[in-house]
Protein backbone atom coordinates (compact mmCIF):
# COMPACT_ATOMS: atom_id res chain seq x y z
CA UNK A 1 0.00 0.00 0.00
CA UNK A 2 2.96 2.17 1.16
CA UNK A 3 4.97 2.53 -2.27
CA UNK A 4 1.44 2.73 -4.11
CA UNK A 5 0.52 6.03 -2.11
CA UNK A 6 3.99 7.06 -2.86
CA UNK A 7 3.79 6.38 -6.55
CA UNK A 8 0.40 8.24 -6.75
CA UNK A 9 1.65 11.47 -4.82
CA UNK A 10 4.05 11.78 -7.51
CA UNK A 11 1.75 10.86 -10.10
CA UNK A 12 -0.30 13.65 -8.41
CA UNK A 13 2.27 16.46 -7.75
CA UNK A 14 3.22 16.20 -11.66
CA UNK A 15 -0.24 15.79 -13.14
CA UNK A 16 -1.04 19.32 -11.42
CA UNK A 17 2.33 20.94 -12.26
CA UNK A 18 2.02 19.83 -15.92
CA UNK A 19 -1.54 21.73 -15.88
CA UNK A 20 -0.40 24.73 -13.89
CA UNK A 21 2.63 25.36 -16.73
CA UNK A 22 0.00 24.78 -19.76
CA UNK A 23 -2.18 27.76 -18.08
CA UNK A 24 0.05 29.87 -16.19
CA UNK A 25 -1.07 31.64 -13.36
CA UNK A 26 -4.64 29.97 -13.25
CA UNK A 27 -4.15 27.82 -10.04
CA UNK A 28 -3.39 30.97 -8.34
CA UNK A 29 -5.88 33.10 -9.33
CA UNK A 30 -8.63 29.46 -8.36
CA UNK A 31 -7.10 29.98 -5.32
CA UNK A 32 -7.47 33.68 -4.52
CA UNK A 33 -11.43 33.37 -5.94
CA UNK A 34 -11.68 30.88 -3.14
CA UNK A 35 -10.84 32.22 -0.59
CA UNK A 36 -12.84 35.80 -1.43
CA UNK A 37 -16.10 33.89 -2.01
CA UNK A 38 -15.52 31.49 1.49
CA UNK A 39 -13.06 33.66 3.75
CA UNK A 40 -15.65 36.12 4.52
CA UNK A 41 -17.89 36.91 8.28
CA UNK A 42 -16.70 38.25 11.78
CA UNK A 43 -14.61 35.70 13.26
CA UNK A 44 -14.75 35.47 17.34
CA UNK A 45 -11.72 36.06 19.80
CA UNK A 46 -11.44 32.28 20.37
CA UNK A 47 -11.93 30.47 17.58
CA UNK A 48 -9.38 27.97 16.38
CA UNK A 49 -8.70 28.78 12.20
CA UNK A 50 -5.80 27.88 9.70
CA UNK A 51 -3.41 30.66 8.49
CA UNK A 52 -0.82 30.37 5.36
CA UNK A 53 2.31 30.72 7.10
CA UNK A 54 5.82 30.34 5.37
CA UNK A 55 3.94 28.49 2.47
CA UNK A 56 1.73 25.57 4.82
CA UNK A 57 -1.74 25.69 5.96
CA UNK A 58 -0.79 26.52 10.04
CA UNK A 59 -3.10 26.49 13.23
CA UNK A 60 -3.52 29.36 14.94
CA UNK A 61 -6.16 31.44 17.28
CA UNK A 62 -7.44 34.39 16.93
CA UNK A 63 -6.34 36.60 19.68
CA UNK A 64 -7.94 39.68 18.45
CA UNK A 65 -10.84 41.02 16.04
CA UNK A 66 -10.57 44.46 13.80
CA UNK A 67 -13.36 46.82 14.83
CA UNK A 68 -14.71 47.53 10.72
CA UNK A 69 -14.58 45.47 7.88
CA UNK A 70 -11.51 46.06 6.13
CA UNK A 71 -8.76 45.94 9.33
CA UNK A 72 -6.94 42.96 10.53
CA UNK A 73 -7.28 40.19 13.08
CA UNK A 74 -4.24 38.81 15.38
CA UNK A 75 -3.25 35.73 15.57
CA UNK A 76 -1.42 33.03 17.60
CA UNK A 77 0.57 30.49 15.84
CA UNK A 78 0.54 26.57 17.03
CA UNK A 79 3.98 26.93 18.85
CA UNK A 80 6.05 24.03 20.27
CA UNK A 81 8.99 25.54 22.49
CA UNK A 82 11.66 23.03 23.49
CA UNK A 83 14.36 24.52 25.59
CA UNK A 84 17.15 23.15 27.30
CA UNK A 85 16.55 23.23 31.27
CA UNK A 86 13.02 24.42 30.40
CA UNK A 87 10.02 22.48 30.37
CA UNK A 88 8.62 22.29 26.68
CA UNK A 89 5.63 23.39 26.03
CA UNK A 90 3.11 23.87 23.15
CA UNK A 91 -0.10 25.73 21.88
CA UNK A 92 -1.23 29.25 21.05
CA UNK A 93 -0.27 30.95 24.02
CA UNK A 94 3.26 29.42 24.82
CA UNK A 95 6.34 31.43 26.64
CA UNK A 96 7.30 32.36 22.69
CA UNK A 97 3.84 32.90 20.99
CA UNK A 98 4.19 33.99 17.48
CA UNK A 99 1.75 36.39 16.89
CA UNK A 100 0.50 37.22 13.50
CA UNK A 101 -1.47 40.23 11.53
CA UNK A 102 -4.31 38.66 8.85
CA UNK A 103 -6.81 39.92 6.72
CA UNK A 104 -10.05 38.22 7.25
CA UNK A 105 -9.58 36.96 2.97
CA UNK A 106 -6.79 35.02 4.39
CA UNK A 107 -8.09 33.28 7.18
CA UNK A 108 -9.62 29.86 6.66
CA UNK A 109 -12.45 28.83 8.89
CA UNK A 110 -11.93 25.09 10.80
CA UNK A 111 -15.94 24.43 11.16
CA UNK A 112 -18.44 24.09 8.31
CA UNK A 113 -22.01 24.83 8.62
CA UNK A 114 -24.57 21.97 10.44
CA UNK A 115 -27.83 20.89 8.94
CA UNK A 116 -30.84 22.08 9.94
CA UNK A 117 -34.09 20.50 9.23
CA UNK A 118 -36.51 22.11 6.93
CA UNK A 119 -39.57 23.47 7.77
CA UNK A 120 -41.11 20.61 5.89
CA UNK A 121 -39.62 17.83 7.86
CA UNK A 122 -40.64 19.69 11.03
CA UNK A 123 -44.03 20.74 9.90
CA UNK A 124 -44.20 16.37 9.68
CA UNK A 125 -42.65 16.22 13.02
CA UNK A 126 -45.27 18.12 14.23
CA UNK A 127 -48.01 16.29 13.02
CA UNK A 128 -46.62 12.80 14.01
CA UNK A 129 -46.76 14.65 17.94
CA UNK A 130 -49.71 15.82 17.44
CA UNK A 131 -51.64 11.93 16.61
CA UNK A 132 -49.67 11.08 20.07
CA UNK A 133 -51.97 13.45 21.67
CA UNK A 134 -49.45 15.13 23.38
CA UNK A 135 -51.16 18.99 24.19
CA UNK A 136 -47.87 20.89 24.11
CA UNK A 137 -48.29 23.17 20.77
CA UNK A 138 -44.85 23.18 19.68
CA UNK A 139 -43.19 19.55 19.95
CA UNK A 140 -39.31 19.93 20.06
CA UNK A 141 -37.29 18.74 17.44
CA UNK A 142 -35.68 15.77 16.87
CA UNK A 143 -31.89 15.37 18.60
CA UNK A 144 -28.87 15.49 16.41
CA UNK A 145 -27.89 12.78 17.59
CA UNK A 146 -31.44 10.43 16.88
CA UNK A 147 -31.84 8.24 14.11
CA UNK A 148 -35.09 10.66 13.28
CA UNK A 149 -32.85 13.39 12.56
CA UNK A 150 -30.58 11.30 10.06
CA UNK A 151 -34.12 9.76 8.40
CA UNK A 152 -35.25 13.30 8.15
CA UNK A 153 -31.98 14.42 6.89
CA UNK A 154 -32.25 12.17 4.02
CA UNK A 155 -35.83 13.26 2.93
CA UNK A 156 -34.50 16.96 2.99
CA UNK A 157 -31.15 15.35 0.99
CA UNK A 158 -33.60 13.74 -1.44
CA UNK A 159 -35.89 17.04 -2.19
CA UNK A 160 -32.58 18.47 -2.91
CA UNK A 161 -31.38 16.15 -5.62
CA UNK A 162 -33.54 17.12 -8.31
CA UNK A 163 -32.08 20.79 -7.50
CA UNK A 164 -28.56 19.74 -8.21
CA UNK A 165 -29.54 18.26 -11.32
CA UNK A 166 -30.61 21.46 -12.44
CA UNK A 167 -27.64 23.07 -11.18
CA UNK A 168 -25.61 20.89 -13.23
CA UNK A 169 -27.45 21.49 -16.80
CA UNK A 170 -26.30 25.31 -16.11
CA UNK A 171 -22.78 24.59 -15.34
CA UNK A 172 -22.37 22.64 -18.27
CA UNK A 173 -24.32 24.77 -20.61
CA UNK A 174 -21.85 27.66 -19.44
CA UNK A 175 -18.85 26.13 -19.29
CA UNK A 176 -17.95 24.29 -22.18
CA UNK A 177 -16.24 20.83 -21.66
CA UNK A 178 -17.15 20.14 -17.90
CA UNK A 179 -18.81 16.86 -17.18
CA UNK A 180 -21.54 16.94 -14.24
CA UNK A 181 -22.40 13.69 -12.16
CA UNK A 182 -24.96 14.07 -9.79
CA UNK A 183 -24.26 10.65 -6.92
CA UNK A 184 -27.01 8.71 -5.36
CA UNK A 185 -27.70 9.96 -2.02
CA UNK A 186 -24.85 8.20 0.39
CA UNK A 187 -25.32 5.43 2.10
CA UNK A 188 -26.27 4.88 5.26
CA UNK A 189 -24.09 2.68 6.39
CA UNK A 190 -21.57 4.46 5.61
CA UNK A 191 -23.38 7.82 6.54
CA UNK A 192 -23.58 6.25 10.09
CA UNK A 193 -20.03 5.01 10.25
CA UNK A 194 -18.51 8.07 9.19
CA UNK A 195 -20.67 10.53 11.50
CA UNK A 196 -19.62 7.66 14.67
CA UNK A 197 -15.93 7.90 13.93
CA UNK A 198 -15.59 11.91 12.72
CA UNK A 199 -18.33 13.80 14.37
CA UNK A 200 -19.19 12.06 17.74
CA UNK A 201 -22.59 10.74 16.53
CA UNK A 202 -23.98 14.24 15.37
CA UNK A 203 -25.26 14.00 12.23
CA UNK A 204 -25.97 17.60 11.58
CA UNK A 205 -22.70 17.88 10.85
CA UNK A 206 -23.08 15.44 7.56
CA UNK A 207 -22.78 17.80 4.31
CA UNK A 208 -22.54 15.18 1.65
CA UNK A 209 -25.73 13.10 1.65
CA UNK A 210 -26.60 15.15 -1.42
CA UNK A 211 -23.62 15.13 -3.44
CA UNK A 212 -22.12 15.70 -7.06
CA UNK A 213 -19.11 16.50 -9.13
CA UNK A 214 -17.51 18.57 -11.62
CA UNK A 215 -15.23 16.92 -13.94
CA UNK A 216 -12.55 19.66 -15.53
CA UNK A 217 -9.98 18.71 -17.72
CA UNK A 218 -8.05 21.97 -17.49
CA UNK A 219 -7.80 24.82 -14.38
CA UNK A 220 -9.56 27.46 -16.51
CA UNK A 221 -12.67 25.49 -16.74
CA UNK A 222 -12.43 24.91 -12.79
CA UNK A 223 -12.40 28.66 -12.35
CA UNK A 224 -15.13 29.20 -14.97
CA UNK A 225 -17.75 26.35 -12.96
CA UNK A 226 -16.19 28.07 -9.39
CA UNK A 227 -17.45 31.48 -11.14
CA UNK A 228 -21.15 29.86 -12.50
CA UNK A 229 -21.68 28.37 -8.75
CA UNK A 230 -21.09 32.25 -7.37
CA UNK A 231 -24.30 32.96 -9.15
CA UNK A 232 -26.36 29.76 -9.28
CA UNK A 233 -29.91 31.68 -8.33
CA UNK A 234 -31.17 28.36 -6.00
CA UNK A 235 -27.84 27.89 -4.06
CA UNK A 236 -25.58 29.99 -1.58
CA UNK A 237 -22.22 28.98 -0.87
CA UNK A 238 -21.12 28.51 2.92
CA UNK A 239 -17.53 26.88 2.87
CA UNK A 240 -14.70 25.84 0.31
CA UNK A 241 -12.19 23.60 1.08
CA UNK A 242 -9.26 24.50 -1.25
CA UNK A 243 -7.36 21.42 -1.77
CA UNK A 244 -5.64 22.42 -4.89
CA UNK A 245 -3.71 25.64 -2.94
CA UNK A 246 0.03 24.75 -2.64
CA UNK A 247 -0.35 25.40 0.93
CA UNK A 248 -2.63 22.88 1.43
CA UNK A 249 -0.84 19.28 2.89
CA UNK A 250 -2.22 16.50 0.52
CA UNK A 251 -0.17 13.54 2.73
CA UNK A 252 -3.18 13.56 4.52
CA UNK A 253 -5.47 12.55 1.48
CA UNK A 254 -2.46 10.23 -0.31
CA UNK A 255 -1.62 12.93 -2.36
CA UNK A 256 -4.67 14.18 -4.45
CA UNK A 257 -6.16 17.67 -4.39
CA UNK A 258 -10.00 18.98 -5.40
CA UNK A 259 -11.92 21.68 -4.04
CA UNK A 260 -14.83 20.83 -1.88
CA UNK A 261 -17.35 23.24 -1.82
CA UNK A 262 -20.78 22.99 0.45
CA UNK A 263 -24.18 25.16 -1.00
CA UNK A 264 -27.08 25.24 0.67
CA UNK A 265 -30.24 25.32 -0.82
CA UNK A 266 -32.53 28.08 -0.49
CA UNK A 267 -34.96 25.40 -1.31
CA UNK A 268 -34.93 23.07 1.19
CA UNK A 269 -31.73 24.55 3.62
CA UNK A 270 -30.25 21.55 2.96
CA UNK A 271 -26.36 21.59 2.75
CA UNK A 272 -24.91 19.71 0.24
CA UNK A 273 -21.17 18.52 -1.04
CA UNK A 274 -19.86 19.90 -4.70
CA UNK A 275 -16.99 18.26 -5.82
CA UNK A 276 -14.40 20.50 -8.38
CA UNK A 277 -11.65 17.91 -10.08
CA UNK A 278 -9.43 17.64 -12.48
CA UNK A 279 -9.11 14.80 -15.31
CA UNK A 280 -5.63 13.61 -15.13
CA UNK A 281 -5.66 13.57 -11.05
CA UNK A 282 -9.12 12.03 -11.78
CA UNK A 283 -7.22 9.03 -13.74
CA UNK A 284 -4.63 8.29 -10.81
CA UNK A 285 -7.34 7.51 -8.21
CA UNK A 286 -9.94 5.86 -10.04
CA UNK A 287 -6.71 3.28 -11.76
CA UNK A 288 -6.05 2.29 -8.10
CA UNK A 289 -5.23 5.42 -6.05
CA UNK A 290 -8.45 5.84 -4.21
CA UNK A 291 -8.06 1.91 -3.29
CA UNK A 292 -4.53 2.52 -1.92
CA UNK A 293 -5.62 5.55 0.17
CA UNK A 294 -9.15 3.41 1.60
CA UNK A 295 -6.84 0.70 2.83
CA UNK A 296 -4.16 3.51 4.70
CA UNK A 297 -6.98 4.87 5.66
CA UNK A 298 -8.27 1.81 7.23
CA UNK A 299 -5.07 0.97 8.39
CA UNK A 300 -4.27 4.22 10.18
CA UNK A 301 -1.49 4.49 7.80
CA UNK A 302 -1.72 8.70 8.08
CA UNK A 303 -1.76 8.90 11.97
CA UNK A 304 1.42 9.98 14.00
CA UNK A 305 1.44 6.81 15.74
CA UNK A 306 2.61 4.83 12.50
CA UNK A 307 4.17 7.26 10.00
CA UNK A 308 6.41 8.45 13.37
CA UNK A 309 9.30 6.66 14.93
CA UNK A 310 10.98 7.17 17.65
CA UNK A 311 13.86 4.87 19.09
CA UNK A 312 17.08 3.18 17.65
CA UNK A 313 17.82 2.19 14.59
CA UNK A 314 16.88 -1.84 13.08
CA UNK A 315 16.40 -3.38 10.28
CA UNK A 316 12.45 -3.44 10.28
CA UNK A 317 12.46 0.54 10.81
CA UNK A 318 14.74 0.70 7.66
CA UNK A 319 12.12 -1.13 5.39
CA UNK A 320 9.12 0.97 6.95
CA UNK A 321 11.72 4.05 5.64
CA UNK A 322 11.80 2.31 2.28
CA UNK A 323 8.50 1.53 1.57
CA UNK A 324 7.14 4.75 2.44
CA UNK A 325 5.65 4.02 6.04
CA UNK A 326 7.47 6.34 7.75
CA UNK A 327 7.18 10.01 7.27
CA UNK A 328 9.37 11.48 10.06
CA UNK A 329 12.02 9.31 12.72
CA UNK A 330 13.96 10.42 15.53
CA UNK A 331 17.02 8.50 16.80
CA UNK A 332 19.19 9.92 19.64
CA UNK A 333 22.26 8.36 21.11
CA UNK A 334 21.58 5.26 19.00
CA UNK A 335 25.09 2.87 18.77
CA UNK A 336 23.44 1.16 15.49
CA UNK A 337 23.80 3.60 13.23
CA UNK A 338 27.46 3.26 12.03
CA UNK A 339 26.61 -0.88 10.92
CA UNK A 340 23.42 0.87 9.82
CA UNK A 341 24.58 3.71 7.63
CA UNK A 342 24.69 2.10 4.54
CA UNK A 343 21.15 0.26 4.99
CA UNK A 344 19.73 4.00 6.37
CA UNK A 345 21.24 5.88 2.45
CA UNK A 346 19.85 3.08 0.44
CA UNK A 347 16.36 3.38 2.25
CA UNK A 348 16.55 6.81 2.15
CA UNK A 349 17.14 7.14 -1.83
CA UNK A 350 14.15 4.49 -2.32
CA UNK A 351 11.71 5.35 -5.02
CA UNK A 352 8.85 4.73 -2.21
CA UNK A 353 10.12 6.47 0.42
CA UNK A 354 8.22 9.41 1.72
CA UNK A 355 10.29 10.89 5.06
CA UNK A 356 9.81 14.50 5.28
CA UNK A 357 11.84 14.71 8.72
CA UNK A 358 14.38 12.87 10.13
CA UNK A 359 16.59 13.78 13.59
CA UNK A 360 20.22 12.30 14.43
CA UNK A 361 21.41 13.51 17.72
CA UNK A 362 24.63 11.73 19.48
CA UNK A 363 24.31 8.82 17.24
CA UNK A 364 27.65 6.80 16.51
CA UNK A 365 28.26 8.80 12.92
CA UNK A 366 30.52 6.02 11.37
CA UNK A 367 34.30 7.46 10.25
CA UNK A 368 35.21 8.57 7.14
CA UNK A 369 31.38 9.13 6.07
CA UNK A 370 30.77 12.93 4.90
CA UNK A 371 27.85 14.65 5.67
CA UNK A 372 26.83 15.07 2.16
CA UNK A 373 26.15 11.05 2.05
CA UNK A 374 23.38 11.70 4.44
CA UNK A 375 22.29 14.65 2.84
CA UNK A 376 22.36 13.39 -0.57
CA UNK A 377 18.89 11.41 -0.56
CA UNK A 378 17.23 14.12 1.09
CA UNK A 379 18.12 16.54 -1.87
CA UNK A 380 16.41 14.34 -4.02
CA UNK A 381 13.61 14.71 -1.70
CA UNK A 382 13.64 18.37 -2.69
CA UNK A 383 10.56 20.08 -1.34
CA UNK A 384 9.43 16.87 0.55
CA UNK A 385 11.62 17.64 3.33
CA UNK A 386 10.36 20.14 5.98
CA UNK A 387 12.82 19.06 9.40
CA UNK A 388 16.29 18.09 8.92
CA UNK A 389 17.98 17.82 12.70
CA UNK A 390 21.53 16.40 12.73
CA UNK A 391 23.73 17.01 15.85
CA UNK A 392 26.49 15.97 18.45
CA UNK A 393 28.48 13.48 16.46
CA UNK A 394 32.10 13.53 16.53
CA UNK A 395 32.97 11.51 13.69
CA UNK A 396 31.23 13.31 10.84
CA UNK A 397 32.90 15.19 8.17
CA UNK A 398 32.95 17.01 4.74
CA UNK A 399 31.24 20.02 3.26
CA UNK A 400 27.67 21.35 3.18
CA UNK A 401 26.76 21.09 -0.49
CA UNK A 402 25.46 23.67 -2.65
CA UNK A 403 22.65 21.72 -4.26
CA UNK A 404 20.86 20.62 -0.65
CA UNK A 405 20.20 24.22 -0.33
CA UNK A 406 19.02 24.71 -3.75
CA UNK A 407 16.55 21.43 -3.40
CA UNK A 408 14.87 21.62 -0.31
CA UNK A 409 13.59 25.27 -0.25
CA UNK A 410 10.32 23.71 1.95
CA UNK A 411 12.78 23.42 4.83
CA UNK A 412 11.15 24.98 8.37
CA UNK A 413 14.01 23.56 10.35
CA UNK A 414 17.37 23.00 10.02
CA UNK A 415 19.93 21.83 12.48
CA UNK A 416 23.12 20.76 11.72
CA UNK A 417 25.56 21.38 14.92
CA UNK A 418 28.46 20.32 16.70
CA UNK A 419 30.43 18.50 14.35
CA UNK A 420 34.24 19.22 14.98
CA UNK A 421 35.16 18.19 11.59
CA UNK A 422 32.76 19.90 9.34
CA UNK A 423 35.19 22.31 7.44
CA UNK A 424 34.37 24.21 4.14
CA UNK A 425 31.79 27.33 3.72
CA UNK A 426 27.94 27.92 4.19
CA UNK A 427 27.13 27.91 0.28
CA UNK A 428 25.70 30.87 -1.34
CA UNK A 429 22.11 29.05 -1.67
CA UNK A 430 21.35 28.97 1.56
CA UNK A 431 19.23 31.97 0.58
CA UNK A 432 16.87 29.62 -0.99
CA UNK A 433 15.51 28.45 2.10
CA UNK A 434 12.75 30.66 1.99
CA UNK A 435 10.27 29.48 4.35
CA UNK A 436 13.04 28.04 6.94
CA UNK A 437 12.35 29.25 10.84
CA UNK A 438 15.37 27.88 12.24
CA UNK A 439 19.02 27.25 11.42
CA UNK A 440 21.08 26.35 13.90
CA UNK A 441 24.68 25.34 12.28
CA UNK A 442 27.04 26.02 15.71
CA UNK A 443 29.62 24.15 16.96
CA UNK A 444 30.94 23.15 13.57
CA UNK A 445 34.80 24.22 11.45
CA UNK A 446 32.82 26.30 9.28
CA UNK A 447 34.72 29.06 7.60
CA UNK A 448 34.70 31.81 5.62
CA UNK A 449 31.84 34.48 5.29
CA UNK A 450 28.07 34.75 6.27
CA UNK A 451 26.93 34.67 2.44
CA UNK A 452 24.87 38.19 1.80
CA UNK A 453 22.44 35.94 0.01
CA UNK A 454 21.02 34.63 3.55
CA UNK A 455 18.79 37.50 3.41
CA UNK A 456 16.75 35.37 1.50
CA UNK A 457 15.73 33.56 4.80
CA UNK A 458 12.85 36.16 5.13
CA UNK A 459 10.90 33.62 7.66
CA UNK A 460 14.12 33.26 10.00
CA UNK A 461 13.17 33.38 13.54
CA UNK A 462 16.41 31.59 15.10
CA UNK A 463 19.76 31.93 13.82
CA UNK A 464 22.78 30.31 15.17
CA UNK A 465 26.30 30.58 13.81
CA UNK A 466 28.61 30.73 17.25
CA UNK A 467 31.84 29.12 17.74
CA UNK A 468 32.92 28.20 13.56
CA UNK A 469 36.13 30.07 12.21
CA UNK A 470 33.56 32.56 10.16
CA UNK A 471 35.51 36.07 9.34
CA UNK A 472 34.66 39.00 7.55
CA UNK A 473 31.24 41.35 8.18
CA UNK A 474 27.77 40.13 9.34
CA UNK A 475 25.72 41.04 6.17
CA UNK A 476 23.08 43.82 6.56
CA UNK A 477 20.43 41.61 5.28
CA UNK A 478 20.34 39.83 9.11
CA UNK A 479 18.80 43.29 10.47
CA UNK A 480 17.07 44.10 7.61
CA UNK A 481 15.41 41.36 5.65
CA UNK A 482 14.15 38.99 8.75
CA UNK A 483 11.36 40.97 10.47
CA UNK A 484 10.94 38.32 12.56
CA UNK A 485 13.87 37.10 13.85
CA UNK A 486 14.26 36.66 17.04
CA UNK A 487 17.31 34.73 18.47
CA UNK A 488 20.47 35.32 16.73
CA UNK A 489 24.07 33.71 18.00
CA UNK A 490 27.00 34.96 16.12
CA UNK A 491 29.64 35.06 19.03
CA UNK A 492 32.74 33.37 17.75
CA UNK A 493 36.64 32.56 19.48
CA UNK A 494 37.96 34.99 16.93
CA UNK A 495 36.83 38.74 16.11
CA UNK A 496 37.56 38.12 12.47
CA UNK A 497 33.39 38.02 12.82
CA UNK A 498 32.18 41.31 12.72
CA UNK A 499 29.05 43.40 12.80
CA UNK A 500 29.23 47.30 11.81
CA UNK A 501 27.84 49.52 14.31
CA UNK A 502 25.00 50.18 12.49
CA UNK A 503 23.82 46.92 12.54
CA UNK A 504 24.24 46.21 15.91
CA UNK A 505 22.59 49.19 17.27
CA UNK A 506 20.07 48.22 14.68
CA UNK A 507 19.11 44.75 16.45
CA UNK A 508 19.99 45.72 20.04
CA UNK A 509 16.57 48.26 19.76
CA UNK A 510 14.42 45.69 18.85
CA UNK A 511 12.12 44.57 21.60
CA UNK A 512 12.01 41.17 20.41
CA UNK A 513 15.15 39.41 20.93
CA UNK A 514 14.80 36.63 23.81
CA UNK A 515 18.72 36.20 22.55
CA UNK A 516 21.22 37.62 21.47
CA UNK A 517 24.73 37.05 21.21
CA UNK A 518 26.94 39.74 18.53
CA UNK A 519 30.38 39.33 17.18
CA UNK A 520 33.00 41.79 17.29
CA UNK A 521 31.76 45.36 16.86
CA UNK A 522 33.54 48.01 14.22
CA UNK A 523 32.84 51.17 12.93
CA UNK A 524 31.64 50.90 9.11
Amino acid sequence: IAPRLSRDCDGYEAALKQMSEAEPEVLEQISRRAAQLANRGRIKPGSEVRVVENGQLTRAMVRTAPTDADGEYEVSLWTQVSTVNQQAEEGFNTTRPRIRTRPRVQIYASDKQRQQLSQQCLKAVASRHALTGATDATPPSPPPTSQEFLMLLYADASRTIPQLRALATVVTQRATGVRATVAPLKGQVRACVKTQDKYSGDYSRLTDLARMTFECSRLSQLLQVLEVLTTAADFEILFIKDRLMGAFDSSQTGGYRDMLINLRSHRTGHVCEVQLTLSPLLKIKTSGGHAAYSFARMFLLFEEEINHYEGGLNAKVLRRISCGMLRSIECRFDDELAPLFDGLIEALSSPSCVLSSIELKGCNWPKGRTVGELLAPLTRAGTRMRKISLGDMANVCGELPADFFEACTLLTYLEIDRFPKLGGTIPKTIGKLWAVREIQMWGNNLEGSIPAEISGCVALETLGLSTNRLSGPVPEGIWKSMPNLSSLSLFQSTDELYISREGAEALKTRNQFKKLKLPSIRDA
